[in-house]
């Protein structure tokens, strides 16, 4: 289990209601370091202000580490953990959208909490 970084929760607190995309591919799922790239790329490209939970382990048989410019371009709106709370994420007015693995967990929680997903 990794330690979830209730910081994310203060964050999510200073942002407007519906305005941020939670980011996270659960806890078993593992990927390239390209498809990692490629998604931080899509989420830059994009404009949203975002929660990524990137563990360690997700990219498969190395470390997750994302390109410097990628952090210097979203550095202003965006907030990179380890892990943190799903469940009170989800529940946060703050979160409008959720990128998701689609795992059992995380769907059955963005449904409860009524927060659109895209898979």
């Amino acid at each position: 289990m990794w330690k979830e970084d209730l910081g994310c929760l203060e964050w999510l607190d200073l942002k407007p209601p519906g305005s941020v995309v939670y980011v996270n591919f659960g806890s078993i799922t593992v990927m390239s370091q390209a498809q990692l790239v490629e998604f931080a790329w899509g989420l830059a490209s994009s404009g949203q202000v975002f929660l990524w939970a990137i563990r360690p382990d997700l990219v498969v048989g190395d470390a997750a580490i994302l390109p410097p410019d990628f952090l210097v371009a979203t550095r202003e709106r965006s907030l990179l953990v380890s892990w943190c709370p799903q469940e009170r994420v989800l529940s946060h007015s703050a979160v409008g959208g959720f990128l998701t693995h689609c795992g059992w967990n995380s769907t059955i929680e963005s449904i409860a909490t009524g927060v659109p997903v895209v898979c």
